[in-house]
């Protein structure tokens, strides 16, 4: 083969190698932005537009009297577990009991979605999003927030009322929007459960679930949780408040939750301290 020949095969050899190349880099570059077109559109909350979640939680902070060291170190890590056992664009919402007893505010304390977990991604993903970036996300846009607005709401003062009841149909009225929407739904409870309120006091009134509903003003009170799953993170108390508890007041909410139309009898999550 002449030089010159040699010289145009490898030319065309580039070429065809360069034509390659380009038509990889087109490939690529369709695929990421078919996938940018398909991912959900989300707020500032790291929520889907679209409100289509995965599923939603409700988290209720009730701590009335204030925590000891160890039931902060004990409930906090407890929470963050189970919530980083929600699904990916599951909505997340948190509450206070004593400012929607005392400022009649229903709003939540904070609302963030689940954004992708890094053991989801794969390695084709990795190209755009690898797990070290889904890693850092996850952890800057659901954990450290999580972690800050609840280890803040514990640590909160002790507080003269302890509205649960008001305070779980005021959450739960906020939380399961729109209503007739068919995805998984949880509420998770952190409070002694020793109800004190205008409406209800287990100081005054026996924890008894059959009186209470018989009330007139019971219908004022109901709240619709039908399919929700609830769990209940006990804070255990001393005094007045501990002989309560050792009463018939899990067998009062145990019933009041069935009579909500919770999807089972709440979990109990004892905390330690």
């Amino acid at each position: 083969m002449s030089r010159r020949s040699r010289r145009d095969a490898e030319r065309k050899k580039t070429i065809r190698a360069v034509v390659v190349i380009a038509a990889s880099v087109l490939v690529l570059c369709f695929f990421l932005i078919l996938g940018q077109m398909n991912r959900p559109q989300t707020d500032a909350n790291g929520c889907p537009r679209d409100d289509r979640f995965a599923a939603q939680v409700a988290v209720l902070l009730d701590p009335s009297d204030a925590l000891s060291s160890v039931q902060h170190r004990s409930a906090l890590p407890q929470l963050l577990e189970a919530l980083e056992e929600v699904p990916e664009t599951a909505e997340v919402r948190v509450y206070a009991a004593a400012s929607i007893g005392r400022d009649g505010d229903a709003g939540a304390e904070l609302r963030v979605c689940v954004p992708p977990h890094p053991d989801s991604i794969g390695t084709l993903e990795g190209l755009s999003k690898n797990r070290v970036i889904a890693a850092r996300q996850y952890e800057e846009q659901f954990i450290q927030p999580l972690r800050q607005r609840l280890g803040e709401l514990l640590d909160a003062p002790s507080d003269t009322v302890s509205p649960i009841v008001e305070a779980i149909q005021a959450a739960a009225v906020d939380a399961f929007q729109p209503r007739n929407a068919d995805i998984p739904r949880a509420f998770i409870v952190v409070s002694d459960m020793v109800q004190h309120s205008s409406d209800l006091s287990f100081f005054r009134d026996a924890p008894d679930f059959g009186p209470f509903a018989g009330r007139p003003d019971y219908a004022t009170l109901r709240v619709d949780l039908s399919g929700v799953q609830v769990e209940v993170f006990l804070l255990a108390r001393r005094g007045a408040a501990g002989r309560l508890q050792a009463g018939r007041m899990q067998e009062f909410w145990e019933d009041y939750f069935l009579d909500q139309g919770a999807g089972s009898r709440p979990s109990w999550v004892p905390i330690e301290g």
